[in-house]
Parts: structure tokens; C-alpha cells; sequence
């Protein structure tokens, strides 16, 4: 049981972006329990395709809603510095032996990952290290991917 939460969990089709969360097995009462801490994600998640937000109310399906979609978008931005755009930084600041380093660590680890295989741009934008600030309308790498990526 552990292993398939562990395989859904890392599965796109089901959660995507992926959540790398380890489940940790508990007994309470001689009886098992797993536990998963959840934090909160700088990233917006689909969850079988679907797009959820969260509020005290319970969990509410946005996926068809665009101006709810985009305001999830802007609370997480503000949220996490990580994800500031900054729209003057070019695919020429980065690094490139640095990035060719990580595609081959990506590779070594999961030869079918499909970050192996994707152009520069689409790897960004899949890692959500190139992003759309959905207040203004600007695009750009962000702050995570310079901290990453960037030259000195």
C-alpha cells in the first residue's frame, strides 16, 4: 500500500506537478496508519486533471473557472519569492554546463523522465521555472531558476 501512495503520488497523470511526499508508516492502537505531511506548495497542482482550491469550506473544483484559475496563480506568486518573474533575464544567462549537467542526473536517474527529452524552454515551463505573471501579463524566468540555473 505504502509503494502505490508513493507511485501516485509521483505520478503526473494523477498529481501533477508531482508531490515528492514520503509516506510514513504509523501504528496507533495496533492498528496502521499512513501519514502524509502535505505543505503548501509554492506550485499550483492538478489532481487528475483538475485544478482544486482549497478554502474552510472544503476543496472546490476551478478547472472550468479562468478568473479563479488565474487568482490561484496570483496568491501562490505573492505567496513564494521563488516564483518572481523576472522578464529580462534570457535563455543566454543561464548556464548552460549546469544545465546539461542536471538533464544527464535526471537521465542517470530516470532514463524515461520527460525532462530528458524536452527543448530548454519546455523544461523550464514544465518545471515551473519560466512562468506567466498573470497580473501583468509578463513572462520570465523566476527567481528559483536564476538561483539554479544563472550565471555567477
Amino acid at each position: 500500500m505504502r509503494n502505490d501512495l508513493a507511485t501516485a503520488l509521483n505520478n503526473p497523470q494523477k498529481i501533477n506537478p508531482s508531490l515528492y511526499i514520503i509516506p510514513e508508516e504509523v501504528t496507533i492502537d495496533g492498528k496502521k496508519i499512513l501519514y502524509l505531511s502535505v505543505p503548501e506548495s509554492s506550485q499550483v497542482h492538478r489532481s487528475n486533471g483538475r485544478i482544486f482550491d482549497r478554502n474552510d469550506d472544503g476543496d472546490f473544483d476551478i478547472t472550468n473557472h479562468a478568473d479563479s484559475v488565474a487568482n490561484l496563480f496570483i496568491r501562490k506568486q505573492a505567496t513564494f519569492s521563488e516564483n518572481r518573474i523576472f522578464p529580462f533575464v534570457e535563455r543566454i544567462d543561464m548556464r548552460e554546463d549546469l544545465f546539461l549537467r542536471f538533464k544527464k542526473h535526471v537521465r542517470l536517474e530516470r532514463p524515461d523522465h520527460p525532462w530528458v527529452e524536452m527543448e530548454d524552454i519546455d523544461f523550464y515551463r514544465s518545471a515551473r521555472l519560466f512562468q506567466k505573471d498573470y497580473s501583468s501579463g509578463k513572462e520570465g524566468f523566476t527567481l528559483a531558476a536564476i538561483l539554479l540555473f544563472a550565471k555567477d
